[in-house]
């Protein structure tokens, strides 16, 4: 799986680099021309790794998804291969849609199966693999391609302005500064030509180099989707959670917010303000109807009331009804 992503990455990113420098200088697109030029990769890029997916989730398996997008890879490379700088926009985009269906089925799906074939806790450690290899293949193929391309490009200016009977020395500056602006026309046309030719021998390295990845992805073992966790037995999750929570620190109970006139309530106390103390069944608060509880109140209600209304006590020592008329005599 490292040798493919290794392989993928080299292609991919040496491939896509060189067809933005292909446009514009070889071709005199601007520069977002040459960006929309690739809408056709990028749209084969997102259309393949959905379709893709669907499929996978659906059946489980990975690898023959793998495999025909690095062969598919290869086939895109292979008609950027044939371009020059006089190439129909038509084929040049189908190639790009080719190399694109090529990269979504492959790149995303690299990781997908590196991921299935790991134990849970190491996901994390073998996807960062995998993407540390595509980037690594993909700054060596840039690196590689740009030196092939500086050659080659190098060789035939030189070549054709020979010909032309233009000395090379004096416009070398000239077309190394890429100041396409400043050339003189022969010249321009002879700039144009070396890197529109020169752009499609990296694409045929890209090609043999993706045989590489088709190579690697032929050789992976079979992996199907995930279908269970790998967890621990319920004997070691159950101890690994027990020490766990021995090893918590104990929290504290939560004090109950109280204001500060409000002394600390029992459930069996009625809720009350926070200026009044709880009230027990004794302490419940009489009207001026009530009758009086002591002895002293009740001579204090007779003297207040007078002669004529006067309650007489009972045989039980409790207060009878109230008569009319004149005190009883003793």
């Amino acid at each position: 799986m490292i040798v493919a992503s290794l392989a993928v990455g080299m292609a991919m990113f040496g491939g896509a680099v060189f067809l933005g420098q292909y446009f514009q200088i070889g071709r005199g697109y601007s520069p977002t021309e040459a960006g929309l030029l690739t809408i056709p990769m990028m749209a084969g890029v997102l259309v393949s790794s959905i379709v893709a997916g669907r499929m996978i989730t659906r059946s489980g398996r990975i690898k023959p998804y793998i495999v025909f997008g690095a062969i598919v890879l290869v086939a895109g490379f292979l008609m950027l291969g044939a371009i020059d700088h006089q190439t129909s926009l038509v084929f040049v985009g189908a190639a790009m849609l080719l190399v694109g269906i090529g990269v979504g089925m492959t790149m995303q799906n690299l990781v997908l199966a590196v991921q299935n074939a790991v134990p849970l806790k190491d996901i994390g450690a073998a996807s960062s693999t995998v993407a540390f290899f595509r980037s690594l293949g993909g700054t060596i193929g840039v690196s590689v391609l740009g030196a092939v391309l500086a050659r080659r490009v190098t060789e035939q200016i030189t070549h054709d302005l020979t010909a032309a009977g233009i000395p090379a020395s004096g416009s070398g500056s000239a077309g190394g500064s890429l100041n396409l602006a400043g050339l003189p026309d022969p010249v321009l046309h002879i700039v144009r030509d070396a890197y529109g030719d020169a752009t499609g021998h990296i694409f045929l390295i890209s090609a043999a180099i993706a045989v590489v990845g088709v190579v690697a992805a032929a050789l992976l073992k079979p992996v199907t989707l995930r279908t269970s966790l790998d967890l621990l037995d319920p004997a070691t999750s159950a101890a690994t959670a027990a020490g766990a929570v021995d090893g918590a620190p104990p929290t504290a109970e939560p004090t109950p917010f109280r204001t500060p006139h409000q002394a600390p309530r029992t459930p069996g106390q009625a809720p009350h303000t926070a200026d009044q103390a709880p009230q027990t069944p004794d302490q419940a608060p009489h009207t001026a109807d009530q009758a009086p509880r002591t002895p002293d109140q009740v001579e204090a209600r007779d003297q207040a009331q007078g002669p004529d209304q006067v309650q007489a006590p009972d045989r039980d020592g409790g207060r009878g009804r109230q008569r009319s008329g004149t005190r009883p005599a003793s």
